[in-house]
């Protein structure tokens, strides 16, 4: 027999992936090329990596919410269509674009909030005191 919370679970599972087949500001192609712009900054290892985490489905939201963020996102998208995701982005990258900036900083800022990225790879519960937190070095 299923628990409440088993059965939550399962809802809510079902819930986002019936929710990924229909983009809310985005159309298909752009999700599906955010879909793998994501897995380039965030790729899978033997943690989750920001597909598994859903961060293009998180992108499309905030994208539907936000007019401004939907403008940068289809003008970063634009950039990289119909070219080679990893060659554009690595290319990106070198000339330190704000598109680069743009996608690296919003994958992270949402990875980072899903249980895959916080408590998965992070390993972080919401049970423990941290006196100091010591940031990320580099860019």
């Amino acid at each position: 027999m299923q628990t409440r919370r088993e059965a939550l679970v399962v809802l809510s599972a079902a819930a986002l992936a019936a929710r990924a087949a229909q983009p809310l500001a985005l159309t298909s192609d752009e999700l599906a090329l955010t879909t793998k712009l994501v897995e380039i900054i965030i790729p899978r290892t033997e943690t989750p990596g920001a597909a598994d985490a859903q961060v293009h489905i998180l992108i499309d939201e905030r994208a539907a919410s936000n007019a401004k963020f939907k403008t940068d996102w289809k003008a970063l998208l634009a950039k990289f269509s119909g070219k080679d995701p990893a060659a554009a982005v690595e290319q990106e990258y070198k000339k330190k674009s704000p598109a680069f900036r743009l996608l690296k900083d919003t994958t992270i800022d949402l990875y980072y909030g899903t249980k895959e990225g916080l408590a998965t790879e992070l390993g972080w519960h919401g049970n423990t005191y941290v006196a100091d937190f010591r940031g990320c070095e580099g860019e």
